[in-house]
């Protein structure tokens, strides 16, 4: 496993990249109605969501690997829940990082039509 203070580092780098408001933006789109429960604070729940997403682990190892690295002891099943419930925190943090780089976006965020595209490891992914 990756040494742990390398881990902590790139964290901290990560979320030096997230708008300002990141946290204030968990509350004002409602996806921390729920307590907290067995996560710590906003962050963990950010590295939850963000290593299920980023990583493409099931819910379920996700949920080992949080409980494994002491970030949250959750299951499958709760983790899908703050997952769905994260939708427009998650569009509000991007929709914020795009303003901040000065990609002009419509007030009406459901008119964007986004391209990804992943060619890290062989052949060129796009997924519309």
């Amino acid at each position: 496993m990756e040494n742990v203070l390398t881990l902590k580092d790139d964290w901290q780098i990560l979320l030096k990249m997230f708008p300002e408001n990141w946290k204030e933006l968990a509350k004002s789109t409602k996806a921390l109605v729920r307590k907290l429960r067995n996560f710590e604070n906003e962050e963990s729940v950010m590295r939850a969501l963000l290593l299920h997403i980023a990583e493409g682990y099931s819910l379920r190892e996700t949920s080992t690997r949080l409980k494994l690295s002491n970030i949250a002891d959750v299951s499958d099943v709760a983790l899908l829940k703050r997952l769905q419930s994260s939708e427009s925190w998650l569009r509000e943090l991007c929709m914020g990082l795009f303003k901040e780089r000065g990609v002009l976006t419509n007030k009406d965020n459901s008119t964007i039509r986004m391209r990804l595209v992943d060619g890290t490891n062989g052949p060129c992914c796009v997924i519309h």
